[in-house]
């Protein structure tokens, strides 16, 4: 096993010797500065190499979490002009984004919080929106697109599930009514 790892480095050295400079094939204290030489060099680039993915990645990050704010204000323009369907997408989109950027940063997981309650918000108010036009056109598919929303509202927002299931049964009786 030793001999075998001996003959290794001695070919890997002879091979080397054949890619150094003349004199350093004459001269063995040359060879062994042009041998440390190497070494360092590639250390150095492999320093190098990854500083620059910690760099891109910072960066990437970074990106992501710039798009993730403008689709915030986006969708909290959206959501305070009554365009829900909208406002959700880029909520969501925005979630995406943050989950991209952390998913331990204290300050991420809050932005996350409030997206959620913001989803489960225009979920909601979209859900009333549809069951009140339902009601007037006598369409059982709008009642079924808000009960949808209710139930992915309550999925995003456990903590809202009580207030949920009274609007899915006031929907329910409302579904009757028409």
């Amino acid at each position: 096993m030793k001999n075998s790892s001996l003959f290794s480095r001695l070919a890997a050295l002879v091979a080397l010797s054949f890619s150094l400079s003349s004199s350093a094939q004459e001269d063995p204290q040359v060879v062994s500065e042009e041998i440390l030489q190497e070494g360092k060099e590639k250390e150095n680039g492999a320093q190098l190499k990854t500083t620059t993915i910690k760099k891109n990645e910072e960066i990437r990050r970074q990106q992501k979490m710039i798009e993730a704010e403008l689709m915030v204000n986006d969708g909290l323009q959206l959501f305070s002009v009554g365009n829900y369907d909208l406002a959700i997408e880029q909520f969501k989109k925005a979630l995406v984004n943050y989950e991209l950027v952390s998913q331990t940063n204290p300050q991420i997981k809050e932005k996350k919080k409030f997206l959620s309650e913001q989803i489960t918000t225009s979920l909601i108010l979209q859900s009333e929106l549809l069951v009140a036009e339902a009601e007037k056109e006598a369409d059982i598919a709008l009642f079924k697109k808000a009960k949808d929303n209710l139930v992915e509202a309550k999925t995003i927002n456990p903590e809202k599930e009580r207030e949920i299931n009274d609007m899915l049964l006031s929907f329910a009786e409302a579904e009757k009514r028409v």
